[in-house]
């Protein structure tokens, strides 16, 4: 096998790898928003939307309306927008409801 060939070979390899990581990433990301909408159907059938905070509110609609989104892609849609930490936190606060 010449240099070309090795060359060729490693970066198909990386691509690969690349690609890889790239699906496993978006297959944990939809796992865990669909988690999180069964979450917050839980909360909602449990206390009622109408009795949770504005914040947490906002969050589930969110959520549930955005469901490919990640936590940081979330946030930057609020209004106004918040960190993925502060999205996070939300998610958190509505599991302690459960």
């Amino acid at each position: 096998m010449d240099k070309a060939e090795r060359e060729a070979r490693a970066l198909r390899n990386k691509v690969n790898r690349m690609v890889n990581a790239e699906i496993a990433n978006q297959n944990k990301a939809i796992y865990a928003s669909i988690q999180q909408i069964e979450v917050i159907k839980k909360v909602e059938a449990l206390h009622g939307i109408e009795n949770l905070p504005q914040a947490l509110v906002e969050f589930a609609r969110l959520r549930v309306a955005n469901p490919g989104l990640s936590l940081k892609e979330l946030g930057e849609l609020a209004d106004p927008p918040l960190s993925k930490s502060a999205v996070n936190h939300r998610m958190r606060r509505m599991q302690a409801m459960l």
